[in-house]
């Protein structure tokens, strides 16, 4: 089974980021929803549209933390996608809650012969950069994120300039905050976001 090893920085609030990454990667819209969202487990329905070919896909995706070590809290985290009818996305999306929008801009930054994907060919790294959408369309909060092989701890490849010139705050591991199901709740986002500007601010002092 696939294992999730995936990094991921907060980045200021600026809406000429997205014009930026509009030049540099495919735009996918995003809507998804939650069947459940626990700790240990979550099972969300996702419907992605690529703009520039209008190709739509529909998912019903599973995301399960195993612990391997409960003397040092070491695990690692299972994710499973399955593509779905329209039909049956549209059933499941009525049923969901904390329902949120984003537009995802990916970002390739290198191909590796050192680690291999899940089909065996070669490590692609790709950066993800979402823009969290309110129901205006206006951006509320903005994360990067990047899948990297597992059992290691940094990227394979130097970071994208337009996420290194306007990263503030890396994300540490097994930080359930920035979670997309807590992140759809605009209150709480723009609660996080406020305190980490005030910290950004205090060390920059």
């Amino acid at each position: 089974m696939p294992t999730e090893n995936e990094l991921k920085f907060v980045l200021k609030l600026d809406d000429q980021i997205e014009q930026k990454a509009k030049e540099l990667g495919t735009c996918f819209k995003l809507e998804q929803g939650y069947l459940q969202a626990k700790s240990r487990l979550t099972v969300r329905v996702r419907r992605q549209l690529e703009s520039k070919t209008g190709t739509a896909s529909h998912l019903l995706q599973t995301k399960y933390k195993v612990k391997r070590s409960v003397q040092t809290g070491d695990s690692r985290i299972i994710e499973i996608s399955t593509e779905i009818s329209v039909r049956d996305f549209e059933d499941l999306w009525k049923k969901s809650k904390g329902k949120l929008l984003k537009n995802r801009y990916k970002i390739k930054s290198g191909v590796s012969d050192l680690y291999r994907q899940d089909d065996g060919s070669p490590w692609e790294e790709v950066w993800e950069i979402d823009f969290f959408k309110d129901q205006n369309s206006a951006n509320y909060f903005i994360m990067a994120e990047v899948e990297i092989p597992e059992g290691i701890t940094k990227p394979l490849f130097d970071m994208p300039e337009i996420i290194r010139e306007n990263l503030l705050y890396r994300v540490p591991l097994g930080d359930s905050r920035f979670s997309n199901s807590r992140l759809g709740n605009q209150n709480f986002t723009a609660s996080i976001y406020k305190s980490l500007v005030k910290k950004n601010e205090r060390v920059l002092t």
